[in-house]
């Protein structure tokens, strides 16, 4: 059996989205249906004039590894921002990617591709 390259993704895609459905949704809707603060653990503390909301990028179901990159893979989870030639060799390797830093314009290249909120305090307060 022949599979090219976007076989393989869909696969891939098709994994993780089962993985993340089955496993780590039921699990933060859990916390959303009882009203209680999901205990995440910090990788990043954002400037103090930032607001970054989970559960937003939840409800719009983002999956996890849109941002973190494998997390099924993980013992601790990173986050693996940034569009780049890079993090995608590395995402496919199956190599570590180093955690980059939160930058406002992966921020607004994200909101933009997905037609989300770009009004000033959807982020900043």
């Amino acid at each position: 059996m022949d599979f090219g390259l976007s076989d393989v993704h869909r696969m891939v895609q098709e994994t993780v989205r089962e993985f993340v459905l089955k496993e780590v949704a039921p699990v933060i809707k859990e916390y959303d249906r009882k009203q209680e603060p999901i205990p995440w653990v910090r990788i990043y503390k954002v400037p103090e004039y930032v607001y970054f909301p989970h559960k937003a990028h939840i409800r719009a179901e983002l999956t996890c590894q849109q941002c973190h990159g494998k997390v099924e893979t993980m013992d601790q989870v990173t986050a693996s921002t940034g569009q780049s030639l890079l993090n995608d060799l590395l995402n496919l390797t199956g190599m570590p990617v180093t955690s980059l830093p939160l930058t406002m314009g992966w921020c607004v290249e994200c909101h933009t591709e997905k037609k989300a909120n770009l009004e000033c305090t959807a982020c900043h307060h």
